[in-house]
């Protein structure tokens, strides 16, 4: 991950401009102000609100999801509940020789090291979302039971044994239909399929102590994450068609996150009393206001969008799973937007695509 997505978590400061042109000359400076930020849960929690109320403000269809949206935001990151721990400055010593210790090895992974020229790079981090409802499933043996589960359907579908197999329908069917339960699980356990796992690392960063049950858990869940890539670099279609449920058969890539997360969110607003709009548009803005940030290098994004959004397939893709997953959350699938009328829209102006998303 990149600077540009740490700092899409944490960036908030109102006087953006000023701070635009001085991090343009001093990449160490940027670092020490996401550095002080990550540090205080209160701001990067306010950053994160700011720059997704700026989205709702600005593209949200409807009168009343502007008017509501602050106070549904808030419990959005309440509900999100991320944390960022970096690589402690002690164990720098220097910059052209750095010492690492066994455990920042462990954990952190050696960088290599930098130009005598180079700036002092990003100390590395570990990242968790839903941190507490993390540690919590870690902690519970019911949790194990799932991830055998799982991992066993995975396996077995790999290895061409079972031909019909996909993650939502296998989690709802082992949790009795009950889908909070289902989406919880796999938004807040599955947040990182990647070799990095990030979140796996977060815990074993941040826990001084694990338990017997925690470890168990921790390592049948990389044993998993293991397995899943594994199928995707065998047969990657093979592999997404796994990860969406039967009926989102559009917009699928190997990234589920950017559907199963704002489909957890929407559901957790949804049962705070938010009405199905409302709650399907505020999950929305988290995958939206990302991929906007993104959309091109630099920070000026973060405030400000890009006018258009044209020949970028992948980034559309990942939008229009956005919009599916927090719909889908919530048994919302009826108000699921053309994906050619979207590609359309995004490519005159970027307004008019995420008005038309939101328009529910």
């Amino acid at each position: 991950m990149s600077k540009k997505f740490i700092v899409f978590f944490l960036f908030f400061l109102l006087s953006a401009q000023s701070l635009l042109a001085q991090t343009n000359k001093d990449s160490g400076y940027m670092d020490k102000i996401i550095r002080y930020i990550s540090e205080n849960s209160a701001l990067r929690g306010y950053g994160l609100y700011k720059v997704l109320d700026i989205r709702c403000q600005r593209y949200a269809a409807h009168f009343m999801d502007r008017t509501l949206c602050p106070f549904s935001l808030m419990d959005l990151v309440q509900v999100l509940d991320f944390d960022i721990v970096f690589e402690p400055e002690k164990t720098v010593v220097n910059i052209e020789d750095r010492k690492y210790t066994d455990e920042y090895e462990r954990r952190f992974n050696k960088a290599e090291k930098p130009a005598e020229s180079a700036s002092a790079p990003l100390p590395r981090y570990v990242f968790s979302a839903f941190k507490t409802k993390l540690l919590e499933l870690l902690e519970n043996p019911q949790t194990h039971d799932y991830l055998k589960v799982l991992n066993q359907k995975f396996y077995r579908y790999s290895q061409n044994i079972d031909k019909d197999f996909d993650l939502w329908t296998a989690t709802l069917t082992h949790f009795k239909g009950d889908r909070l339960s289902a989406l919880t699980h796999i938004a807040v356990l599955l947040q990182d399929t990647t070799h990095l796992k990030l979140h796996i690392e977060y815990v074993r960063t941040v826990k001084k102590t694990i338990s017997t049950q925690m470890e168990k858990n921790l390592t049948i869940l990389s044993s998993l994450i293991d397995n899943m890539n594994f199928l995707a670099e065998m047969d990657m279609p093979k592999y997404v068609k796994a990860l969406y449920p039967p009926t989102e058969n559009k917009n699928r890539n190997l990234s589920a996150y950017h559907f199963y997360v704002p489909a957890y969110l929407a559901k957790r607003l949804q049962n705070r009393g938010y009405t199905k709009r409302l709650s399907a548009v505020t999950a929305f803005m988290l995958p939206l206001t990302y991929e906007l940030v993104s959309a091109e290098e630099g920070l000026t994004n973060i405030l400000w969008d890009p006018k258009k959004i044209e020949n970028n397939d992948w980034k559309l893709q990942d939008i229009m799973q956005g919009h599916g997953g927090a719909l889908f959350g919530i048994n919302y699938d009826n108000k699921l937007k053309d994906t050619a009328k979207v590609k359309k829209y995004f490519a005159v102006a970027t307004f008019f695509g995420a008005y038309y998303l939101t328009d529910l």
